[in-house]
């Protein structure tokens, strides 16, 4: 059984539409619960699911919250993994199979998302980035994988940006990039209508962590599921992913 908190009707007609049992939960109502599938940002909840036992994932894209949560519940004995949903998930995702492609030490991993919702306040000046494909002007931006992204690739510099002008209609695309000593390393994330696919990934990310021998404490989700499996699970006519190792001559501004 799902208890669910705080979210919204796409994620409960992606449960509906998976046959998945659910039912509204708080803090004081997780008895015979096996996950709590949560919006994010209440502290209580978390600490209450810990206790019960009862896994948790959320939605959550506030990085200050996440990184609480990552750091208090470590030693959890249960999967606790916040930031899966469309923010969060992918692009920590995506980072984690360009840097294990990589071939060697990753010195830097960028994050940038050109997406149809309101970002987060920019981070310095505007700057042009290159991307297989077509260039495009990126601000920084306190994006929850700046958290997620530095637990399972230590040592690298992780930027996180938004584009300048978003993305027109329901369409999205989440580019994940790692440099070092050689060529760089891409994963794109594309699709349409971010609601709905936030909702898939993060009933997935649910029902992952009731699996048989899913690790346990608290983890991002790169931690917690195999990237590539989990990107081939979710994909469809509304998300697509690829990976490539451009050849420089690619790479246009």
């Amino acid at each position: 059984m799902i208890g669910v908190v705080g979210l919204g009707p796409a994620v409960l007609d992606e449960l509906a539409r998976r046959g998945e049992p659910f039912r509204p939960a708080d803090a004081g109502s997780l008895d015979g619960l096996d996950v709590v599938l949560a919006a994010g940002g209440d502290p209580t909840l978390v600490d209450a699911a810990v206790a019960a036992r009862v896994a948790y994932v959320d939605a959550s894209g506030d990085g200050e919250f996440v990184a609480a949560v990552l750091e208090r519940h470590t030693g959890a004995p249960v999967p606790v993994v916040p930031a899966c949903g469309f923010d969060g998930l992918l692009g920590d995702l995506a980072a984690a199979v360009a840097a294990e492609h990589f071939g060697g030490p990753v010195d830097h991993v960028g994050v940038h998302h050109d997406r149809p919702r309101v970002a987060p306040t920019p981070v310095g000046p505007s700057r042009h980035v290159a991307f297989p494909g077509g260039g495009r002007w990126v601000v920084d931006a306190a994006l929850v994988e700046g958290v997620l992204v530095p637990r399972h690739v230590p040592g690298a510099e992780v930027v996180t940006t938004v584009a300048v002008t978003a993305a027109h209609g329901p369409a999205f695309q989440i580019v994940a990039e790692a440099t070092g000593m050689g060529p760089r390393s891409f994963v794109m994330c594309e699709g349409t209508d971010p609601e709905v696919v936030g909702a898939r990934v993060l009933v997935t990310a649910a029902r992952a962590v009731t699996q048989p021998g899913q690790p346990v404490g608290a983890m991002a989700p790169a931690e917690a599921f195999d990237a590539e499996r989990f990107l081939d699970a979710v994909a469809g006519a509304d998300l697509r992913w690829s990976f490539s190792f451009p050849a420089p001559g690619d790479l246009t501004v």
